[in-house]
């Protein structure tokens, strides 16, 4: 099975606060569609503070709405590139 991962690099001078705000407020926005026990079951995602970066699992509807907010795509303009 493959899954659908989205990891994005940020730049060093990008303040963590800022990505994990983002982060929350994404996971909050999927919390209101899908329910807060349906996205803690199928909607992953990791903060990395060490290496600035952040992986989102984009293979169920509450994943991909994570992926797919507006706070998460202004994080993604700030990101030195996503694979």
């Amino acid at each position: 099975m493959t899954k659908e991962l989205y990891r994005y690099t940020f730049k060093p001078d990008v303040p963590l606060e800022d990505l994990e705000t983002s982060l929350l407020l994404a996971v909050l926005a999927a919390e209101s569609l899908h329910g807060e026990a349906q996205v803690r079951l199928d909607a992953a995602h990791y903060l990395d503070s060490a290496k600035h970066a952040c992986v989102i699992d984009a293979g169920t509807p509450a994943g991909r709405d994570i992926n797919s907010q507006p706070h998460i795509a202004t994080a993604k303009q700030r990101a030195k590139g996503f694979h």
